[in-house]
């Protein structure tokens, strides 16, 4: 069985539909939740480590792009090739669709935290002097991790990811 990508997706001559792009968001959510799966398993073992801490950023990023695709049947490729790896930019493309109220403060801080690193690869790739003298700290995901789970219980209730057939 051959699975479909979304350059497959995007490279086709016909417009996809609406179906196609859901299909494709829950199958980014499956995998996005578990990088979130795994970075909880890990943490478990080891605690905070840039592993975990990469494992987090990478499962954020491609649970809001899936919620994004899931959501808004307008958003195309280059919108999200626009947001990149920037979980900030993720963070507030997300928001606009969510009420105001569900955005935690303290998961925002922890995310800018996570996304400094996260961006320049610096959870993969460490820089030599860097690791040497100044190794980056790695900061506490808890909070980010409590509101994940807060917000896919909440993209459960309404039905993300969830096809209607």
């Amino acid at each position: 069985i051959t699975m479909t990508t979304y350059a497959d997706i995007e490279s086709a001559t016909m417009q996809p539909t609406r179906h196609a792009y859901q299909f494709l968001a829950a199958e980014w959510s499956q995998r996005g939740k578990q990088f979130l799966g795994a970075a909880l398993l890990l943490r478990h073992h080891v605690g905070n480590t840039n592993v975990v801490a990469h494992l987090i950023g990478q499962a954020t990023e491609l649970l809001g792009k899936s919620f994004l695709l899931w959501i808004d049947p307008d958003i195309r490729n280059s919108d999200l090739q626009r947001i990149g790896h920037d979980l900030i930019k993720l963070t507030d493309a997300v928001a606009k669709h969510l009420d105001h109220r569900l955005i935690d403060k303290e998961a925002l801080r922890t995310l800018e935290d996570l996304h400094a690193l996260f961006k320049r690869h610096a959870l993969r790739y460490p820089d030599l002097l860097e690791f040497i003298f100044t190794p980056p700290e790695i900061p506490d995901c808890e909070p980010l991790l409590k509101h994940l789970h807060r917000l896919l219980r909440f993209a459960d209730r309404l039905q993300i990811w969830q096809f209607k057939y």
